[in-house]
């Protein structure tokens, strides 16, 4: 081999080496810079929320529909087989329909989401033991109850920051949940209003408003007080979701 040749050879060595060195000092600066630890562990308490906000929103819709749409429970209702059937129709009151107007079951549904994220998300005391500090502001619920679906959307200000970075969040993707629940409430102002025409349902109206909403109703009588349970098994969730509520005739 001529000496040409080998210097050429020393001189190619030479520059991939500083090419190599080059591209690993660029690779771990990003890396440091773009993706430290702290980062991944802000983006974990992202996906914590949006977690709880899930779970907490569909609980909510059980809750609610349990409860004949309140949260919380008011004072007067009958317990029924593990539900409180809270009371639409009561025949001695000056007023005897006493159905939760829609608004305030919508209200109802924000408190419950508003009140229980941040116990789902338990102060993010995980997160502050790894080391980040975590400050957090107040929940706003915005809820839509439809035919079909409850849509919740949930503003969380939320910062994370550790010795290298900053994280803020503070909206959420909508969670859709899939239950009837507007439906069922009004199937339930439905009956409310034939107890306040009439004081009593025949089963006729019964049989054809369960053929109009595909769901099941049934009647149950403790003392003076009847009790209305709606179950719906086209509801897209694991599990009965049934809507309780109850009138009184004393």
């Amino acid at each position: 081999m001529k000496r040409g040749q080998v210097t050429l050879f020393i001189i190619l060595g030479i520059f991939l080496l500083l090419v190599f060195v080059y591209l690993y000092s660029t690779v771990s600066t990003i890396k440091k810079n773009i993706e430290p630890a702290q980062l991944r562990k802000s983006e974990s308490v992202d996906t914590l929320i949006r977690t709880c906000n899930k779970m907490v929103s569909l609980k909510a819709a059980y809750v609610l529909a349990a409860n004949g749409g309140h949260y919380p429970m008011p004072t007067d209702y009958t317990q029924f087989h593990g539900y409180n059937a809270t009371y639409t129709y009561w025949l001695t009151k000056p007023q005897p329909i006493v159905i939760l107007p829609p608004d305030e079951m919508v209200r109802d549904y924000a408190r419950y989401v508003t009140e229980n994220l941040p116990v789902c998300v338990q102060n993010f005391e995980y997160f502050k033991e790894q080391g980040l500090d975590i400050t957090q502001g107040a929940v706003s619920t915005t809820v839509e109850i439809m035919d079909d679906k409850v849509l919740v959307d949930v503003k969380y200000p939320v910062k994370v920051t550790s010795a290298n970075s900053n994280y803020e969040l503070l909206e959420f993707p909508t969670v859709t949940v899939p239950v009837r629940l507007g439906l069922m409430y009004a199937a339930s102002e439905k009956i409310t209003q034939w107890l306040a025409d009439e004081q009593y349902i025949p089963s006729t109206k019964i049989d054809k408003l369960m053929q109009q909403l595909n769901m099941q109703i049934t009647i149950d009588t403790i003392g003076s007080t009847a009790v209305f349970v709606i179950y719906d098994e086209d509801s897209s969730i694991e599990g009965n979701y049934s809507y309780v509520f109850g009138a009184r005739y004393d």
